[in-house]
């Protein structure tokens, strides 16, 4: 009349919880994981002339951004800017290298953090020479800034497009 019940063995049982918790635990890990991947900082290395302080407002505007910064003197800042790809129309005073990318001059971090998350075929982008009000330079600005591609290497020679007008 009555059946006997059958019981999971202890050692199955043990077995499910076991696996029931890691998965929790791994499910638990990952937004902790995918934050600190995240919140990295991303490395730049700034080339600057040794006796310009605008560079290091500059350096200052991307630290305050999250990026990792190293400022390197270089005493011949010309031609490492030129075998980066900027050439004579494009130069700004200080090269900056971000993850593959050329920033030249004072550009904006807005356009900085769009180059690196479009990640378009192109050297990288500019703002030639030092403009007044931009990041890293006193004053106001005395209209619209407009920020420049460096062509990829290889690329036809031409007049610079603009990336971006702020």
């Amino acid at each position: 009349m009555f059946r006997k019940m059958k019981f999971a063995r202890p050692r199955a049982t043990r077995r499910f919880a076991i696996a029931v918790l890691l998965s929790a635990v791994a499910v638990a890990a990952m937004p902790v994981a995918g934050f600190a991947a995240k919140s990295a900082p991303r490395m730049a290395t700034l080339y600057k002339s040794p006796d310009c302080s605008c560079c290091e407002g500059y350096a200052d505007h991307l630290r305050q951004s999250g990026f990792h910064v190293t400022t390197v003197d270089d005493e011949n800042l010309a031609a490492r800017a030129r075998a980066l790809g900027v050439t004579d129309a494009l130069a700004g005073c200080h090269t900056t290298v971000i993850d593959g990318y050329v920033v030249e001059g004072h550009v904006p971090i807005e356009y900085v953090h769009r180059l690196l998350q479009e990640r378009p075929k192109i050297a990288g982008i500019s703002v030639p020479g030092m403009p007044m009000g931009v990041p890293g330079m006193p004053g106001a600005r005395q209209g619209p800034l407009k920020i420049f591609e460096i062509a990829a290497p290889g690329a036809v020679a031409g007049e610079p497009r603009i990336y971006a007008i702020d």
